[in-house]
């Protein structure tokens, strides 16, 4: 019978229930409305399942970083133990080289069958150069290739290089290939 009464009694059982995840030192957060037509306590309940979701795939990300860090560039590279502490996860450190050596792999066939997504799924502005496109999707295969080898989930990268230019033109057309 106590099931039946907690379910019928609304909010009465609430300070019962907190006072035991506090005791047993378990976070918590409270939606009070009613069950059926409380659009507000599902739009509620929707979020924090959508905040769950996200903190779920935080918690179960690799994040790949490559290049390195730039002044004052603290949206992407920041405290990296910090982050892992508050999401969890993994940051494997990847190198420019390493897609400037898998670029060199890539087929013609793979160029062409990226180049034809490309026409697909983005409108390409007319000033956009035949070799740029090429570039971009050799990268774009690359990065693809780079993504599978290490089971990334997400990417944050800088790099003004030193020179080379094979990293070079791999960082310089990543932006299309990031978003393919």
């Amino acid at each position: 019978m106590t099931g039946e009464w907690l379910a019928n009694v609304s909010a009465c059982p609430v300070p019962e229930i907190a006072n035991v995840f506090i005791r047993a030192g378990i976070k918590f957060h409270q939606i009070t409305g009613v069950l059926h037509g409380d659009k507000e306590v599902w739009n509620e309940v929707r979020e924090w399942v959508e905040t769950a979701s996200v903190a779920n795939r935080m918690a179960h990300n690799r994040m790949g970083c490559m290049g390195h860090y730039y002044c004052g560039m603290l949206d992407v590279y920041t405290d990296l133990t910090l982050m892992l502490a508050v999401f969890g996860g993994h940051i494997e450190i990847l190198e420019v080289d390493e897609l400037s050596a898998l670029r060199r792999k890539i087929t013609a066939v793979e160029v062409e069958d990226h180049l034809k997504l490309f026409q697909k799924e983005f409108d390409i502005d007319n000033s956009c150069s035949e070799r740029d496109l090429i570039q971009a999707a050799r990268t774009s295969v690359a990065l693809e290739k780079l993504v599978a080898m290490h089971d990334i989930g997400s990417l944050a990268y800088f790099y003004s290089g030193t020179g080379s230019k094979e990293n070079q033109e791999s960082i310089s057309s990543i932006i299309l290939a990031i978003h393919c």
